[in-house]
């Protein structure tokens, strides 16, 4: 291996690794803080915080009010980064900050409005919890603002390759308020408690992750920080288009449910998306360093590299994530009788049907690279069309076979998806469907089905919930490990992968 591309590549591998970490450390959290929650505040309680929830800047129908900001930081922080434009690159991140900061106060502003005269009614919400909802409401509100400064800070430390840090504020930002909101809620401090503590906890990772931002980007100045709004805005509008079918699939589930159930259907819902979300936070964790190191690569010119970053990166993000929803999926019931209790048994078949999304995993990198690489008009399209046919189906589908409807119809949606863009991917990187199978897709699937036979096999020889998580998982783990090793890595690459870590010759 060159010499100068070893830096390139450990960032890219570190990246890759911090954000797997986080992405472990955020599963951890959310197992514990769920059922806790859960506890504290009551089904129909738990329910409505799910509801507002899908109205977050973090996750919710809010986050589209970043507008592709924070993408469109990291993509021209690279850059200029790229090429040792460390002030340009400085005030691009203040650029951006700035128009967060503004949408962020209109928003809450929006929020607050729309929640005090609407939302209740909207999802029939229990007479019982409205005077605390009532109080809930603006604290919620005024918590957009750092959640958007936040989003500010973590994409201007991911320009600066700096993922790992970014991975720790969010992680920070995910503890405590996971942390503050279940002791709140334990406590009987009720919606209103939990929100307050919410606010709190997500102004404090605002803070440190602002500190880490100016840290990193050493002594360059923001000056003319207004000459980057034009190119920030330019390309993050389309960015903001892509993002808004994203929250879009990931919040109608709940708000379709809620309108045509109620809240405590909600919490089924929600424990199937805590689950669907813990699988694409893995995926994730495994594509979403390509968005940085695509639009470093971009900036000189590397095209070479592009191919073997779509390639390889498909495939380390198939064998990280397929087997996570493999395992999850035929251990479903045990799992969500150990994790929340019998009395929730009816989720495990909807974790189950929520995971077959996770179809379209191969291009998961592909499309991050479009994003960073400033081609993501190419995803916007496809993107429109699955949304669009998800929404009609969800919609239909709930009434006529109740929640199971929404997932099926993200799957219609996944199915709808996949083919354009697949086309877009490929195209772009100049690669055919064939050498994408072989390389990226193939050595990926065949250990992900050798598990799956494994697991359905411990299961239906199993009993207790216990025992069958635990044997599954370790006669699984080592099983996919040895076939991953054999099928899934090229001969000589588990070497380079060290070699490259450690700084030695591959």
């Amino acid at each position: 291996m060159p010499a100068d591309e070893r830096p390139y590549r450990r960032r890219v591998l570190l990246n890759t690794a911090s954000t797997s970490a986080a992405t472990v450390w955020s599963m951890v959290v959310m197992l514990v803080w769920v059922p806790l929650l859960l506890h504290g505040l009551g089904a129909s309680a738990f329910g409505v915080w799910a509801l507002l929830q899908a109205f977050s800047a973090t996750n919710g129908w809010l986050s589209v009010a970043e507008l592709g900001i924070g993408t469109s930081i990291t993509t021209f922080v690279a850059e200029r980064a790229a090429r040792d434009e460390h002030d340009e690159a400085a005030a691009v991140g203040r650029a951006g900050t700035v128009v967060l900061l503004v949408i962020g106060v209109i928003c809450a502003i929006a929020m607050v409005a729309f929640g005090l005269t609407a939302f209740a009614g909207a999802f029939h919400v229990p007479h019982s919890l409205r005077d605390d909802l009532r109080v809930a409401i603006p604290f919620f509100a005024v918590q957009i603002v750092p959640d958007l400064l936040l989003k500010g800070s973590t994409s201007e430390l991911e320009g600066h390759q700096r993922v790992d840090l970014s991975r720790v504020v969010d992680g920070a930002r995910r503890t405590l308020v996971a942390a503050t909101t279940s002791v709140v809620a334990l406590a009987g401090g009720g919606l209103a408690g939990v929100a307050i503590a919410s606010l709190v906890a997500t102004a404090v990772a605002a803070m440190f992750g602002a500190a880490l931002a100016h840290r990193v980007g050493g002594r360059a100045t923001a000056r003319g920080w207004t000459r980057q709004l034009r190119p920030v805005a330019a390309y993050s509008w389309r960015v903001a288009l892509v993002d808004a079918q994203g929250v879009l699939h990931r919040s109608m589930d709940r708000v379709i449910v809620g309108a045509a159930i109620g809240p405590e259907a909600v919490a089924l819902v929600e424990i199937a998306t805590q689950v669907q979300n813990a699988a694409n936070a893995v995926l994730a964790a495994a594509s979403y360093a390509v968005i940085s190191s695509s639009a470093w690569l971009r900036s000189r010119g590397d095209h070479a590299s592009l191919r073997e970053l779509l390639e390889r990166g498909t495939r380390y993000s198939l064998l990280v994530t397929w087997p996570f929803a493999v395992g999850i999926a035929v251990l479903a019931g045990p799992l969500i009788h150990v994790w929340v209790g019998g009395r929730y048994h009816d989720a495990a078949g909807l974790v189950a049907v929520a995971l077959v999304p996770l179809v379209a995993a191969p291009f998961a990198v592909g499309s991050n690279m479009l994003r960073g690489t400033g081609r993501i008009s190419r995803v916007l399209w496809p993107a429109v069309a699955a949304t669009t046919v998800n929404l009609v189906a969800s919609i239909v589908l709930v009434n006529r076979y109740g929640i199971v409807g929404v997932f099926v119809g993200t799957i219609i949606g996944t199915a709808v998806l996949v083919p354009s863009l697949g086309r877009a991917v490929l195209d772009e990187y100049g690669v055919t469907v064939r050498e994408f199978l072989g390389q990226a897709v193939v050595p990926a699937l065949v250990p992900n089905l050798i598990l799956f036979a494994v697991a359905l096999a411990t299961t239906a020889l199993l009993r207790g919930a216990v025992v069958t998580i635990a044997v599954t998982a370790v006669v699984g783990a080592l099983v996919y490990a040895l076939a991953t090793l054999r099928i899934g890595l090229r001969h000589g690459e588990a070497r380079e992968l060290v070699g490259v870590v450690r700084r030695q010759p591959a």
